[in-house]
């Protein structure tokens, strides 16, 4: 279970600290990809594997919201390890995709049975209640 949210900063390549506290219950090999608020998401690959069971094959679904779900979904994930200072190295696409800048900051948040990593500016927003698309 993850819970609590934490600033990290971005480095110049791209790559954030992700807090040890996450880092245990995810384990050695993690997915990162989209999620629907223009954060990105980090799953075990457990977890992974039971959202894509679930999810509509972007080449038979009828609903355009579930092909463009699916798309962002396989076209942004990632599989990584974390390196030996705990980090990540966010690609490009991933990064503009979440609005997050090398040298910026992120807000990593845990959201029950996975992580968010919000750009700072956006995680703030949305909580005081203005647009999330910042």
């Amino acid at each position: 279970m993850f819970w609590g949210s934490h600033r990290v900063s971005v480095d110049a390549k791209g790559r954030i600290a992700i807090p040890a506290v996450y880092r245990k219950d995810l384990g050695d090999m993690c997915f990162a990809t989209a999620s629907r608020d223009r954060c990105l998401a980090i799953y075990t690959l457990e977890r992974r594997d039971e959202i894509r069971t679930r999810m509509a094959d972007p080449d038979t679904a009828d609903d355009a919201e579930a092909r463009m779900t699916a798309r962002r979904f396989f076209g942004l994930g990632q599989e990584f390890q974390f390196d030996a200072q705990g980090r990540v190295t966010l690609s490009e696409d991933q990064r503009r995709y979440a609005g997050i800048t090398p040298g910026g900051k992120v807000v990593v948040s845990g959201q029950g049975k996975h992580v968010e990593i919000w750009s700072e500016e956006r995680w703030d927003a949305s909580l005081h209640g203005a647009d999330a698309s910042v």
